[in-house]
């Protein structure tokens, strides 16, 4: 194990990426249900959609990749691996980095084609799947 205090910033960084990571995320979800399903977007709400698209490249999609980063650090340091919990975890980091690229994909369809389109229940996904990668990391199960 590492230094108590070098693990815990590197703890601190780990879940300040996260937070802004799945926080850009869950955006990016809401921001395909603007309006109504299949409508044209306004010009504000296809404004509201390009800046959305530009904080995730700027903000999210770098959060994402630091959280990658220091979570695999931290996995390595840890001397976690292959604790069942930490394989279960990195899946459920997997499909949320899959729907991180889902959404974006979608932003940008619908920058381009001018429509809307979104599913609650991948928002809600977002947060299930958040939710228990969260609860692994601090239960730790056997």
């Amino acid at each position: 194990m590492i230094a108590g205090s070098y693990y815990m910033a590197l703890k601190a960084a780990h879940l300040a990426a996260v937070f802004t990571w799945l926080s850009g995320t869950l955006l990016a979800a809401w921001t395909l249900r603007v309006g109504q399903p299949g409508a044209t977007l306004d010009p504000a709400a296809r404004r509201f959609v390009l800046s959305v698209l530009r904080w995730n490249r700027f903000v999210t999609t770098p959060a994402l990749a630091l959280a990658w980063l220091l979570g695999l650090t931290l996995a390595r340091l840890g001397e976690w691996p292959p604790a069942p919990w930490l394989l279960a975890k990195v899946v459920l980091a997997l499909a949320l980095a899959g729907l991180h690229g889902y959404f974006t994909g979608k932003l940008r369809k619908a920058v381009a084609s001018a429509a809307n389109e979104g599913s609650p229940l991948l928002s809600i996904a977002v947060l299930v799947l958040a939710a228990c990668a969260i609860g692994l990391a601090v239960i730790k199960p056997r």
